[in-house]
């Protein structure tokens, strides 16, 4: 399997990049490789390298381009404990996103933080099976200031992702409210994937005892994406998205 997903006009994402053992060594891998890149033609195209690829895709592959940014993969197999988290603010109420509007206003912060609209996306990961999505409002006008998304993984372990906010504290005021709204994560764990260039999204791992599994590049074949990196806390997914 392959994806190459659209993201936005100009830009694709390729990931989910794997072959079953048994068929690897039948030319199977580059057939796919070559149907995605088909795909993806002459536009923007992004990756994050494992490293036993990393200089395939440099190389060989046309990602010349590598951001200064890098992917960090923390991970725990335990419960999480939250009691290191902020707790409440008296200034920030948390939400679930169920209505239409509210989903709306989450949809338009978001397109403030990547700069281009994810409607669909967004609109599917809120209704997505097993997960919870919360929003941050300011209490006196209703503003979102930041939103959280916690959802299974393929093996069953909680996942967390986007995790958006303007401050430190409205991020860990939603992980803590998200988390304990969500059985897989206190019970199995938890997938957290930060950008390095986001301390408050690292600061956050460490509060939550998670231990650091990886650090993962991040290539393009023409050009690094912009977005509000200090907002971006937790990516959405290292298998569509840069953000």
């Amino acid at each position: 399997m392959c994806a190459a997903i659209f993201v936005s006009s100009d830009v694709a994402f390729v990931g989910l990049y794997a072959v079953l053992p048994e068929y690897q060594g039948r030319g199977l891998g580059i057939a796919l490789w070559k149907h995605c890149m088909d795909h993806v033609a002459q536009k923007n195209a992004g990756l994050y390298a494992v490293p036993e690829q990393l200089t395939t895709y440099r190389d060989k592959a046309c990602f010349s381009i590598e951001d200064t940014r890098r992917m960090l993969v923390f991970e725990s197999d335990a419960p999480l404990d939250t009691s290191d988290l902020v707790q409440s603010m008296g200034n920030v109420i948390i939400v679930p996103i169920e209505k239409d509007q509210l989903a709306d206003e989450v949809i338009q912060y978001d397109s403030t933080v990547v700069r281009y609209s994810r409607r669909e996306l967004l609109r599917a990961t809120f209704k997505e099976p097993d997960s919870v999505a919360f929003a941050g409002l300011d209490k006196f006008d209703r503003k979102v200031v930041g939103y959280v998304c916690l959802r299974t993984n393929n093996i069953g372990k909680a996942m967390a992702g986007p995790l958006y906010a303007d401050n430190d504290a409205v991020a860990e005021l939603l992980m803590c409210c998200a988390i304990r709204q969500f059985k897989p994560a206190i019970n199995k764990g938890l997938l957290f994937m930060p950008l390095d260039s986001c301390p408050g999204g690292v600061a956050l791992a460490t509060k939550m005892k998670l231990e650091l599994h990886e650090s993962l590049p991040r290539f393009f074949t023409k050009a690094i994406p912009d977005a509000d990196f200090a907002k971006i806390y937790c990516i959405h997914t290292p298998n569509f998205s840069p953000f």
